[in-house]
């Protein structure tokens, strides 16, 4: 009957899908990226208004923008549509009840190193003329890196087994920034490349030392001097090597009479008679709020600043995305018959040939998302200071009658 009452109406018929496990069924809300966003932007919204929010508010918010149809004065479409409504939500991955857990399973620590840093960055941006920008930080190519993830293969040919892979081989270690100027003046500054030791850690951080960083890091403010860039902000992670105190800044290897020494010299107050990790704590204490570290005062003398991104935040540092693009190029390269020195080639030319449109997009993106992030953080603050607000009269309310039932008892 429906197929002959659908013809009646339509002139046409549909195919049907065959019944199986293979094809998505027909479902009264599409599951496109319009709707999968419209919900999620929806949910967070009410969310951080501490505002219930239940499948029956969905199926409002899609009916309302045209994405289901439901005949509300039928009861039983209505409860159709509702049924679907949750069905699309559990699909979608979303659950009831209190969220566990923090934002990405951070401490209270760096959740706010997190906060800080991108309120920072989104107000420097927001200044007219913006702050510039530069983003740096190291990585490394090995000689065997493949990108054949996407490489074409017949599941039957048992004949053509390649060789097992290798992942590992010699080290191209490069460290570099990016800054943006519009598409077709953003550029990378400061790339060095230099080959591993024999004796390369697991790490390839540990291919980096302090004093050569230091050294980079001297050129690059040269380079920006060059190019008439004041007030830079440089943002870096805070790996060990980037945060190193200046020469002759008291270490936790001195000897107690030295820390002592120390502690006077700065003025730290301590017992002569406490243990050396005692001292070492209260001079460490001291060192780590008041000593800048090196390339902090060097940026400093120059008019400009430097910017820790946060710990385990590698999507705010847009140059991640760079390195990923520049090592693709050279790992869809790769053969086995690929040399050492053929790396070498290749990535001198990946980085000449990186395009300024490809900088400024990776920057764009990811300062798009500090935005974001940062009116997600204004929001957090406005519903925070609503519900104080909220609490504060409702305990006025209480005060006020507990005083008018004193009143009425007198």
């Amino acid at each position: 009957k429906g197929v002959w009452s659908e013809y009646c109406t339509t002139k046409a018929l549909t195919v049907a899908s065959a019944p199986s496990n293979r094809t998505e069924h027909a479902c009264r809300i599409p599951s496109s990226k319009v709707v999968t966003k419209l919900v999620l932007e929806f949910v967070r919204t009410r969310r951080l208004t501490r505002t219930r929010v239940v499948a029956k508010d969905i199926l409002a918010l899609l009916s309302e923008n045209g994405h289901i149809s439901v005949d509300m004065s039928n009861a039983k479409d209505v409860s159709a549509a509702l049924r679907a409504s949750q069905a699309f939500l559990a699909k979608q991955g979303y659950m009831r009840g209190a969220q566990k857990g923090g934002a990405y399973g951070l401490t209270k620590e760096l959740v706010l190193k997190r906060d800080n840093y991108v309120r920072f960055i989104d107000a420097a941006l927001k200044e007219s003329p913006s702050r510039t920008i530069v983003y740096i930080d190291e990585s490394y190519i090995h000689h065997h890196y493949s990108r054949h993830n996407d490489s074409l293969y017949h599941p039957d040919d048992k004949v053509a087994n390649p060789p097992k892979a290798k992942h590992k081989g010699r080290r191209l270690c490069f460290v570099a920034g990016i800054m943006s100027d519009g598409e077709e003046n953003s550029r990378l500054l400061g790339l060095e490349i230099f080959q591993g030791g024999k004796c390369q850690p697991k790490d390839y951080h540990g291919m980096f030392t302090h004093a050569f960083f230091v050294d980079w890091f001297g050129d690059l403010l040269e380079e920006l001097e060059k190019l008439q860039k004041y007030g830079v902000i440089i943002a870096m992670d805070n790996a060990k090597y980037h945060q190193g105190k200046p020469f002759g800044t008291p270490t936790g290897s001195m000897k107690k009479a030295d820390m002592l020494a120390a502690c006077a010299t700065y003025g730290v107050e301590v017992d002569e008679r406490s243990t050396r990790p005692v001292v070492w704590a209260a001079l460490k204490d001291h060192i780590d709020r008041t000593v800048k570290s090196e390339v902090e005062s060097m940026a400093m003398e120059r008019g400009h600043l430097v910017a820790w991104t946060p710990p385990y935040h590698s999507d705010l540092q847009p140059i991640e995305m760079v390195w990923s693009d520049v090592k693709g190029k050279v790992g869809r390269q790769y053969t086995v018959t690929t040399s050492f020195e053929d790396v070498r080639v290749r990535l001198d030319a990946a980085f000449t040939a990186l395009p300024s449109k490809t900088i400024y997009n990776c920057i764009g993106h990811t300062e798009r998302k500090v935005a974001a992030m940062s009116l997600y953080l204004e929001t957090l603050d406005e519903a925070d200071e609503e519900l104080g607000q909220c609490s504060s009269d409702d305990e006025g309310s209480v005060d006020n009658v507990s005083e008018a039932s004193s009143d009425d008892d007198e």
